[in-house]
């Protein structure tokens, strides 16, 4: 499955642009949150990968977000 998520978000950004699209859109935060919950799992995720997650979390709309949810369940 893990394969299959990294094939797929791959192949998605296969055109080398800054985002899924020709604009940025919420389909980039949604990938780029499928990417992040690899990552601390110690599952690989290619630098590129990598790159546009860390790309899509520094945007500061997803700032905003990040900072208002609620913390410590």
């Amino acid at each position: 499955m893990l394969d299959a998520a990294r094939a797929a978000a791959d192949a998605l950004l296969a055109h080398g642009g800054e985002h899924l699209f020709a604009r940025w859109c919420l389909a980039d935060l949604d990938l780029a949150l499928m990417l992040n919950r690899l990552v601390p799992h110690g599952d690989e995720v290619p630098p590129r990968l990598a790159a546009y997650a860390t790309r899509q979390w520094a945007r500061p709309s997803a700032r905003r977000w990040i900072d208002a949810a609620p913390r410590g369940r």
